[in-house]
């Protein structure tokens, strides 16, 4: 569908990272987990100062309507975590301490 609204605008998740800066960074904040929203720009505003990072602007993504998913974004708590985490520094430093199961 290339009417559709996100056709040729950049997602902040779509990059090439090597693992070892993913960690540099501090990898996902986890108190994020469970609720939608702020990931990407929190991965960001961490790894200021910390990556060179080389932005393509000319690279995009099609979206398929088909692909989207039925979930509620609302980014409300995140973005509320966001901003208290950005002004005590509490960015967490355990890793995978969400519920989760394997799936097969």
């Amino acid at each position: 569908n290339p009417f559709h609204e996100k056709n040729n605008k950049i997602h902040p998740a779509v990059c090439l990272l090597r693992v070892k800066d993913y960690w540099k960074v501090g990898g996902c904040e986890e108190d994020l987990v469970g609720n939608y929203g702020q990931t990407d720009p929190i991965f960001w505003y961490r790894a200021k100062n910390k990556l060179n990072v080389n932005t393509k602007k000319d690279l995009y993504l099609d979206y398929l309507p088909g692909g989207e998913s039925k979930i509620i974004r609302d980014k409300h708590h995140n973005s509320k975590l966001f901003e208290r985490k950005k002004k005590d520094n509490s960015w967490s430093n355990d890793f995978i301490r969400f519920e989760w199961e394997k799936v097969y």
